[in-house]
């Protein structure tokens, strides 16, 4: 039996309420994708008017959705995907030990959990989850499948990359229109990845990206042509920052004054390599060689609170520790709210480090960002960061360049400073002008 599935019913014949299921990559506890969730929400409220979004959520996990009262939190079916596909692995591992077929890795469980769902629902176990139920009834009464960014559309996790075509299949087969918005595809270089990347981005109705070049590149090697496709930026570009009376209160409980020039740094233990290294020590003395230099204090700006992605304090503050706190490096109090993080952000001259929406938050407000980066996966999403908006921006890999090397970049920010602002704010006015587009298709898509 194919895995294809049936032409598309139009749910906006079985209601008059128009919903949205709002989805996303599943980050939990990190500030980047709390302020892509937030404005996708209210992007979606002031374009579409929905009368009710459906947010999917992880139970005990953090529910970002600020004052918008057309929010329902909906059960995500992950964690009941993952343990059918766990009690799948168990009922064939006896099959394996003594037939003596190779063991399989998780993807091809996950896989196989997706398939017997297909041809055999009750077999896979999946409906007999609440959870997933509550998702399923959730996408019967919806118009719209939005997903907001997606962290796991690479080959590092490719159990992810089943799950996501299985999600997408059930909006698909319910008549729902499939919205990828502002996505960051890659890396996928192996056969299987871009084989589970291809067949899950054919569900797509309407695909926008969020990097320069390798997304629509992706896409047209992979023939994924059915899709409505434009490069639109982040999904947290237009997102406001708060205003500058608590902006100042965030900045004055570090005694960091109105006045006081510095530089918004952030790094993070997890790197998604598979070999973490400790960077404290490295980091540490580059960033003692940098305020020698520039004589700007130096913010750390924790951007995840939870394990799942790191705490960021506790690296920022075992940094202070191995440069026996000096008074030009701070730390910036935990705070969840992205609109002020964002904001403490923009006070900056320049933003420095690992974290992408640290840097997205330092461009989209006009000031450059020296990326740096270890690994494929943060590699690719900070180079094509900054293909967008060129130098004395750029991304640097900390493990390839040198201390001297790092210097000679800010060196650059510095003296190119007062232009590479106004390059910086002409090309952020030129994505205000196609950040929108998703809606615009989706409004003409859903009239016609």
């Amino acid at each position: 039996m194919k895995d294809s599935l049936p032409n598309r019913p139009s749910n906006s014949t079985r209601r008059k309420a128009f919903q949205v299921v709002v989805d996303h990559g599943e980050a939990y506890g990190n500030i980047g994708e709390e302020a892509m969730i937030l404005n996708a929400l209210r992007r979606l409220e002031l374009h579409l008017k929905p009368q009710v979004l459906h947010l999917v959520h992880q139970a005990g996990e953090p529910l970002p959705h600020g004052d918008n009262s057309k929010v329902r939190p909906v059960p995500s079916p992950l964690p009941a995907f993952r343990e059918a596909a766990k009690r799948l692995s168990l009922r064939l591992s006896w099959l394996q030990r003594f037939s003596g077929i190779r063991r399989q890795g998780e993807a091809y469980y996950w896989r196989l959990t997706a398939k017997l769902d297909r041809l055999c629902p009750g077999f896979s176990g999946l409906r007999q989850s609440d959870e997933v139920r509550q998702f399923l009834r959730a996408l019967d009464q919806s118009e719209v499948y939005y997903h907001v960014g997606m962290s796991g559309l690479n080959e590092f996790w490719e159990a992810g990359l089943a799950y996501k075509r299985w999600v997408l299949e059930q909006a698909r087969r319910r008549g729902l229109m499939v919205v990828l918005s502002s996505q960051g595809l890659g890396p996928v270089s192996t056969a299987s990845s871009r084989a589970a990347m291809q067949s899950l981005l054919q569900l797509a109705d309407v695909v926008t990206l969020r990097d320069k070049n390798y997304g629509s590149a992706l896409l047209k090697e992979l023939g994924v042509t059915k899709a409505g496709s434009q490069i639109v930026f982040d999904e947290a570009f237009s997102l406001a920052p708060a205003d500058a009376e608590i902006t100042r209160q965030w900045l004055a409980k570090i005694g960091l004054g109105p006045s006081e020039a510095f530089i918004a740094f952030h790094y993070r233990e997890k790197d998604y390599t598979p070999v973490q290294q400790d960077q404290t020590s490295r980091l540490g003395g580059l960033l003692q060689r940098i305020h020698a230099a520039t004589k700007l204090s130096i913010l750390f700006v924790p951007m995840s609170y939870s394990a799942h992605s790191s705490v960021d304090i506790l690296l920022g503050q075992r940094l202070a520790e191995s440069m026996a706190n000096p008074a030009w490096y701070r730390v910036l109090p935990e705070c969840r709210d992205p609109s002020i993080v964002k904001s403490v952000i923009g006070q900056a001259r320049f933003s420095m480090g690992l974290s992408y929406h640290t840097n997205v938050f330092s461009l989209t407000q006009g000031h450059p960002a020296l990326i740096l980066y270890t690994g494929r996966y943060y590699g690719l999403k900070s180079d094509e960061l900054i293909n967008f908006y060129g130098p004395p921006s750029r991304a640097m890999d900390l493990e390839k360049s040198s201390d001297d090397e790092i210097l000679e970049a800010i060196d650059a920010i510095m003296n190119e400073y007062p232009a590479a602002c106004r390059r910086i704010a002409a090309i952020n006015e030129h994505l205000a002008g196609i950040n929108d587009w998703v809606f615009e298709e989706i409004r003409r898509r859903l009239d016609s």
